[in-house]
This record gives structure tokens, C-alpha cells and sequence, in this order.
């Protein structure tokens, strides 16, 4: 038996000293407000992501932060603002992180992003560190709508609306990307909403339904027969948006 009595000892000091070289948890905790009036968001979720900061440069250059993403059962639960916007992260290891807010009907923004689709800032948490006065600002998000016809005016239904972002890869070429889209109903017409503020080109694809002629916006512009029209719009920070043209230098 004292065998197993030592045995059992033996565990639990084992158990002790893991217990003793664990880095102390931290916590971060800030406040949502819509930007421009102050006034607190309830119900924005926050989170954070854990990424890798570069620990020194090669031959080649700098290393990159990694992002860890995916379905990662031991992530942070994310924090929910109460009624005074206030929320708090608990039980943080110590690390470099990417806190986002989020929240219906506004853009969804990272910690210390300067312009919208800008790249935020990574913070960088000790053990048992409380970071405090973490504050995002929520932009509203934009809404752009309107309607497909054919050339004969009749509605065009099933018509497929895209939004899309044109970044400049180098001088005088864009890549395209989507970041949205919609179908029109059975009077022909389409709504794109939470639109993060910024210049988007909506490309109407009017031949996505069988049986449909080729047809035109009565937002953007005439559309030739088997073609996609593509518009440029403007979705400023307060819900609207307006036409303009845009070129890549």
C-alpha cells in the first residue's frame, strides 16, 4: 500500500507543478460606439483572433503576421456589449491578437483600423495583463437598391446583382473582386445592404435565370443584349450612395 500512496503523491505534485508553469491568463475590455455621435452599441459581438508576429527578418525580408483562423475549439468565446457598449474578453493567453467588432447594420471593423477595409492593429497581450480603453468606432452601413428591365421595360426577375471592389495591382490594372450579392424579386428589383463605406461597380448578370433577355438598370445605365452591365457607386457612411466613375492610376 505504500507503493500506491507514494504513487499517488508523486501525481499530484506533478500536477502542482504544471498547474505552476502555466502563464497567467489576461483579459481585454473596451467599449462599441457609433461613430460620429458616441452613442453606445448593445449586442456587438467582439472578437479576437491569434496571429504570429514576425521575430525577425531573413534574406528575403521581414515574416509576416499569421492569422490563425478556423474552427478551433479552444478560440476565445467572444464578448457581447451590454447596454453601455462595454465588453469584456476574459481568460486571454498571453499573445498578439486581432480584435473585430460586429454588429447588424453596421461595417464590421477591426481594432485600430484607420479607413474602411484598412488592416488593423495587432495588440499584444502579457500574462495576467488587463488591456483596457480598447474603443471602436461603427460606421452604419450603406444600402444601395433599384431595379432590372428589359428592353421593353418589363421587370426582369431572377437577375443576379453583384457588388463589386476594384483594388489597383499595379498602375493602370485592377483586380475585381465580389463582395456581395443579390436577386431581383418579381418586380425586378434588388437591395444590397451593410455596405462598408468605400467606391463599389455593380455588375448586373441579367441572363442568370433561363429564359430572361438581356435588360438594363434604371440605377446605372443601358445594358447591349447577352451583355453584364457594370456601374460604379459610391456608399458613403450614412446609408446612401451615389454614381461615380472612378480610374485606377
Amino acid at each position: 500500500m505504500a507503493w500506491m500512496a507514494a504513487s499517488v503523491v508523486f501525481l499530484l505534485q506533478l500536477a502542482a507543478l504544471a498547474t505552476q508553469q502555466q502563464p497567467a491568463r489576461g483579459s481585454i475590455e473596451g467599449v462599441v460606439e457609433r461613430a460620429g455621435t458616441g452613442e453606445p452599441i448593445a449586442g456587438a459581438e467582439i472578437r479576437v483572433m491569434r496571429v504570429a508576429m514576425p521575430v525577425e527578418e531573413d534574406r528575403v525580408g521581414p515574416r509576416m503576421a499569421v492569422v490563425f483562423t478556423g474552427s478551433d475549439p479552444f478560440a476565445p468565446v467572444p464578448a457581447i456589449t451590454d447596454r453601455e457598449g462595454h465588453f469584456l474578453l476574459k481568460d486571454l493567453e498571453p499573445g498578439s491578437y486581432k480584435i473585430t467588432a460586429a454588429r447588424n447594420g453596421y461595417t464590421k471593423q477591426e481594432y485600430g483600423q484607420r479607413i474602411p477595409a484598412g488592416q488593423g492593429t495587432v495588440v499584444t497581450l502579457a500574462g495576467g495583463q488587463t488591456l483596457k480603453d480598447v474603443a471602436f468606432y461603427l460606421i452604419p452601413g450603406g444600402t444601395i437598391s433599384g431595379r432590372v428591365r428589359d428592353d421593353g421595360g418589363e421587370p426582369i426577375t431572377g437577375a443576379r446583382v453583384e457588388l463589386v471592389r476594384a483594388a489597383c495591382v499595379q498602375p493602370g490594372k485592377r483586380d475585381f473582386r465580389i463582395v456581395g450579392s443579390a436577386l431581383t424579386d418579381d418586380r425586378g428589383e434588388y437591395r444590397l445592404y451593410w455596405i462598408t463605406p468605400g467606391r463599389y461597380y455593380l455588375k448586373v448578370d441579367s441572363q442568370s435565370r433561363p429564359g430572361n433577355s438581356a435588360g438594363r438598370s434604371d440605377r446605372t445605365q443601358r445594358q447591349r443584349s447577352g451583355a453584364e452591365a457594370l456601374s460604379s457607386n459610391v456608399v458613403s457612411g450614412h446609408g446612401r450612395s451615389r454614381q461615380s466613375i472612378g480610374h485606377c492610376r
